[in-house]
Parts: structure tokens; sequence; C-alpha cells
């Protein structure tokens, strides 16, 4: 049998029960909202980029830019083949060099 002491400790469980899951349903609750308005800032900050870019492509400002790197990257090799070339002749004047004293000695 339950005693009235009993009965009253697990009502009070229940109570206390009650009240943590009433709390979460709060905090749940409160996450979601927060979480659902930074989804919908960044959904908009993806859209005004998207839409930048759309804007790009139509006015072919990017075929601008792409120019621009073309040109940068043919000068950065144009720089690569030079050194390439400038090497392979010191490379080559020293081999003779050195084959020079070789016979010499």
């Amino acid at each position: 049998m339950c005693t009235t002491d009993d009965a009253k400790s697990w009502s009070q469980r229940i109570a206390g029960i009650s009240a943590q899951i009433e709390e979460m349903k709060v905090w749940l609750d409160s996450q979601e909202r927060d979480l659902v308005t930074t989804m919908h800032a960044q959904i908009a900050n993806l859209q005004a980029e998207l839409a930048k870019l759309e804007l790009e492509v139509a006015s072919g400002s990017t075929g601008a830019y792409a120019n621009h790197l073309a040109t940068q990257i043919e000068a950065l090799r144009a720089r690569g083949d030079a050194v390439y070339d400038l090497l392979l002749r010191e490379l080559s004047q020293r081999h003779r060099t050195e084959s020079s004293q070789a016979e010499a000695t």
C-alpha cells in the first residue's frame, strides 16, 4: 500500500519532471526560432551573392577579369620560360667549363 508520504513524494517527482519537460520545450522552441532566423539570413546572403554573380556573368564583367588573369598567367609563364632558358645556358656553360678543365689536366 502507498502511504500519503509515498504519494506526496511521487507527486513531487512527477511535478519536477513535468517542469523540466516544459523548460526543455521552451528551450527547444527558442533554439528553433534562432536556427530558423539564422538559416533565413544565410539563405538571403547566398541569394544576394548568387544574384551578384548572375549579374556579373550577364554583364560580361567576368570576361574582363578572366582576361586580366590570363594576361597575368602569360606574364608568369614567360618569366618561367626565361628562367628555364637561363638555367639551361648556365648548366651548358658550366658543363663546357668543367669539360675544358678536365681536358687541360
